[in-house]
């Protein structure tokens, strides 16, 4: 199936967050939107199929999750990205930062150290602060050709004390597809010194050809235990303002604590 990618659809009439808004927060609509992450092209044909054939019935009751939902995804990552999880393991969340906000929330107290790499999505930042936990930064190092490395020597130099290393990979903005060896020395360093890892990984399916995205936690059992990750079809599929997405939580103790969350805030998984 071919898709047109010149088509121009104006967003400015329904209620587009990175239209209606430009204005508001940058003080002129003469701008390229780019500071929100969403597409102008029209999502797949199959996605519309589905919602037209909800719309049809008219009727927009509470839903239930069936069986084929989990096993979508566990489809999916192992056709993606040969990573193989249990439905168990899935958690269903409305968004990946109210994911990692609850996370933060539940799994670390007040004034708790949380790491973060600068560049990054300026959320990190707010929703460490906003839970009244103390950021710690490790700037990600620009090489001479515009890409971008981890600096581990600052990074051993700056985690003890920490409980939580927020991970964007791949990485929001630069856009670096970490390799395996570089998600496994920065793993290794976080389990040498207990340090949760909090995997986001949203934009996974969307990396340019000769590039492969490495799931953190599908790199070892040791890795799969001591990292939560955050995954959602909302960038791939152009579907954020559905507002859908999950966590993979091998580890039995954080699901409960997590699963615990959610249902305080009647998110059924």
């Amino acid at each position: 199936m071919k898709f047109n990618f010149d088509k121009i659809i104006d967003r400015t009439n329904n209620f587009s967050a990175k239209w209606s808004e430009m204005n508001k927060n940058f003080g002129t609509n003469n701008l390229l939107p780019m500071w929100v992450a969403d597409m102008d092209f029209l999502t797949a044909p199959c996605v519309m199929e589905a919602l037209k054939d909800r719309l049809e019935q008219g009727i927009f009751g509470y839903t239930t999750r069936p069986s084929s939902y989990n096993e979508s995804i566990v489809n999916w990552l192992d056709n993606r990205f040969s990573w193989k999880i249990n439905q168990e393991w899935l958690m269903f969340s409305p968004a990946v930062i109210t994911s990692i906000s609850l996370l933060i929330q539940n799994l670390t107290q007040k004034n708790d150290k949380i790491m973060i790499q600068e560049p990054v999505y300026s959320p990190f930042h707010s929703i460490v602060e906003s839970n009244e936990r103390n950021l710690v930064i490790s700037p990600l190092v620009k090489l001479d050709d515009g890409s971008y490395v981890m600096d581990y020597e600052d990074i051993e130099a700056k985690i003890k004390d920490v409980k939580v290393f927020i991970l964007c990979n791949p990485h929001n903005p630069v856009g670096r597809v970490w390799t395996r060896e570089e998600l496994t020395r920065l793993g290794e360093i976080c389990l040498k010194h207990n340090v949760l890892v909090i995997s986001d990984e949203i934009h996974s399916d969307i990396i340019l050809k000769n590039h492969k995205h490495t799931p953190f936690a599908s790199i070892s059992k040791e890795f799969s235990e001591n990292t939560i990750t955050c995954m959602a079809p909302t960038k791939t599929f152009n579907l954020a303002g559905l507002q859908s997405s999950f966590l993979v939580i091998s580890n039995p103790y954080y699901y409960e604590v997590m699963d615990k969350a959610f249902s305080i805030l009647d998110i059924k998984r």
